[in-house]
């Protein structure tokens, strides 16, 4: 049989070190969910939906911010109703120049959230009298549909950060007050 050839040889090398590599990063994962699983609990069921796990970079973000259960108790990911609207891609981003004003809709947001939040917004409008109100009005005022379900959503995002935010049940008139 004839030597294998240096590029040959360059990548069996390289072959070997990127198996190592996938093993050790394997390895490594496994022993921070063992000791999650021991020291922190609560926080291993957040992150399975993800599909990168505990190697996803909010994962990793995260527990650099807290890296203890008491710290994560005293952690504000969203100071703001505003910031939770960004987040979940509800709140317009506004550009202005001179005369012109544009509003465009997030494309950068929480897909997960955004789903949600265009099937909870739907729902409201059955469910909430004052919901439904709310996108009549906004209808009325020449908002098309997704336009309109995403004001929708963005308005109950700030009543859910209100009631989450002073610990209080949602209350339907303080949602959605009767217009005099």
């Amino acid at each position: 049989m004839p030597s294998d050839s240096h590029l040959a040889q360059a990548i069996t090398v390289l072959a070997r070190a990127q198996q190592d590599a996938v093993w050790d990063r394997v390895q490594t994962g496994n022993r921070l969910r063992s000791h999650l699983r021991q020291y922190f609990p609560g926080f291993l069921p957040v992150f399975t939906h993800y599909r990168e796990g505990l190697a996803s970079p909010v994962t990793r973000t995260l527990l650099a911010a807290a890296p203890t259960p008491t710290q994560a108790a005293q952690l504000t990911r969203f100071p703001t109703a505003r910031a939770l609207k960004a987040y979940a891609g509800s709140a317009p981003i506004t550009r202005s120049s001179g005369r012109k004003t544009t509003v465009l809709a997030r494309h950068i947001k929480n897909q997960r959230l955004a789903s949600a939040g265009y099937l909870w917004a739907f729902a409201a409008l059955t469910a909430s009298p004052g919901a439904r109100a709310h996108y009549d009005r906004r209808r009325a005022a020449d908002d098309r549909h997704v336009a309109a379900q995403r004001n929708l959503f963005n308005r109950l995002l700030g009543c859910l950060h209100h009631c989450l935010t002073h610990r209080t049940p949602y209350d339907e008139q303080t949602a959605f007050p009767n217009p005099a």
